[in-house]
């Protein structure tokens, strides 16, 4: 198990992508703002800057093996498990 930060994640994606992915913080009236100018209903934005503040101020740091220990194997690794969220799917 491990903890990862916003700079984890955009390199993994950095590595992923072939492109530099670099994170930069921003409020979180400018993530919303910016959300609902994407499409996102306010609603969903907000709480999704619930969801972003805990990881922003720590709060997922503990890590546990219980996941390990449902699945009975080791969960996908953060590169893994991002590159099949953001791989696109071959043509059928």
């Amino acid at each position: 198990p491990q903890a990862y930060t916003f700079d984890d994640v955009a390199q993994a994606l950095s590595e992923i992508s072939g492109a530099t992915v670099t994170y930069a913080s921003v409020s979180d009236d400018e993530f919303v703002a910016h959300a609902v100018r994407v499409g996102i209903p306010e609603q969903m934005a907000r709480h999704l800057v619930g969801s972003l503040a805990d990881v922003r101020d720590n709060q997922l740091d503990e890590t546990s093996t219980d996941l390990k220990a449902l699945l009975g194997r080791a969960p996908a690794s953060l590169k893994d498990g991002l590159a099949e969220l953001f791989t696109p799917l071959a043509p059928a």
